[in-house]
């Protein structure tokens, strides 16, 4: 099978992420849903935490990394003798239901679980292992490409919600670092 380093890293970004939001997780906090691209389904209100990845930003694309371009980023991107390195960013989108709480209290508890997910989320994707080719094991894909570094550029998150259903919802844009050895 052929790979692309963008797919080994949504793969790896899934499984990381499913096993820091949900498995790793024995709280209120815990994610119902950790999935890439759309909900595909409605969002109801007993839904809870959902965390759905996709691998690109429309404000934000993929770009090739010039000196001094990219965010989060303060080292070289080039050097003599080097290869092409270019940015793969991702966004992930974040729907939080949490419902049966009322008052001052349920509003403070809403925004405690709500900032634990998205520091939980920042901190699994900090953490993430580069991925490595399923076949050979390289850190490089069949075209040379390879991630060498992960960066979280920025996120937001915010509430909304009615009368006792407090609702957050905002993103966490970052992205990767990508080396092209065949260059």
């Amino acid at each position: 099978m052929v790979y692309a380093v963008k797919n080994m890293l949504m793969d790896q970004l899934t499984t990381h992420l499913q096993q820091m939001l949900i498995t790793n997780v024995d709280d209120e906090t815990r994610a119902n849903v950790v999935r890439e691209g759309k909900l595909q389904q409605d969002p109801s209100p007993t839904s809870g935490i959902n965390v759905l990845i996709y691998s690109e930003t429309e404000e934000d694309p993929d770009v090739i990394a010039e000196k001094g371009e990219m965010r989060g980023i303060v080292s070289p991107v080039h050097e003599v003798g080097g290869g092409t390195f270019y940015y793969y960013r991702f966004r992930i989108k974040f729907d939080m239901h949490f419902i049966g709480q009322s008052g001052d209290d349920g509003r403070s508890e809403s925004r405690r679980r709500a900032y634990i997910v998205v520091a939980r989320t920042k901190h699994a994707i900090r953490t993430l292992q580069m991925p490595t080719h399923p076949d050979t094991g390289s850190l490089a894909d069949d075209f040379g490409e390879m991630a060498i570094l992960v960066s979280v550029d920025e996120h937001d998150i915010r509430p909304s919600g009615g009368q006792n259903r407090f609702i957050w919802r905002g993103w966490m844009d970052f992205g990767f670092l990508i080396e092209n050895l065949a260059t």
